[in-house]
């Protein structure tokens, strides 16, 4: 699969359970070719009544079981998650990735700026905020020169688990990280000039 894309993309999704936008979204066997110059804003939220609810938001997400994924980015990505605590509830997820690849082996060319933003007020919400993420199980390539923003929140409050006095203390997180590679049995590649905060 090859996408060649320029103009700018907006994805938006609302939901009280599970809530995924993304600018470019491909998932597929095989090998998969992304080339964006455009502006791609993308916005998930949840007002969640249920607990495990997630808001997930991607510029570029990619996935291949068995194929080599290839992305160029040049273009500005900003992605926000949010989840908002509508019932009382307390467990939940709110992921902000900027490109997020995950293949048999990863090539990321990123010249472009990334925003993350990740906010969730459940009280054992965890909040994530990564500029890029990559998985594979061969060799993982990645080069950027863009910078790359993070920042959110996560709940604010405690719930304990089991009984006295072996008590078990559940909170939420939040988690920034600005490029993240994680590769099976291949080799790990990564320069970066970008200003990462």
């Amino acid at each position: 699969i090859t996408i060649e894309n320029e103009g700018d993309l907006t994805a938006s999704a609302y939901s009280n359970n599970i809530a995924l936008a993304a600018g470019i979204y491909v998932n597929t066997d095989g090998d998969i070719s992304i080339d964006n110059s455009g502006q791609i804003v993308a916005t998930a939220s949840v007002y969640a009544e249920y607990d495990f609810t997630f808001a997930g938001a991607a510029g570029i997400k990619a996935t291949s079981s068995d194929g080599a994924i290839d992305i160029t980015n040049s273009g500005l990505i900003s992605v926000a998650a949010y989840v908002y605590d509508q019932a009382g509830v307390y467990v939940s997820t709110a992921s902000a990735i900027g490109i997020d690849a995950d293949g048999y082996s990863v090539s990321i060319d990123n010249t472009g700026n990334i925003d993350a933003f990740a906010s969730n007020d459940m009280v054992l919400g965890n909040s994530i905020a990564i500029g890029i993420n990559a998985e594979a199980t061969a060799d993982i390539t990645i080069s950027n020169s863009g910078d790359i923003s993070l920042a959110g929140s996560s709940g604010d409050g405690y719930y304990l688990g089991g009984s006295y006095p072996n008590y078990i203390r559940f909170t939420g997180d939040f988690t920034a990280t600005g490029i993240k590679a994680e590769s099976t049995y291949g080799s790990i590649s990564i320069d970066n000039s970008g200003d990462i905060s």
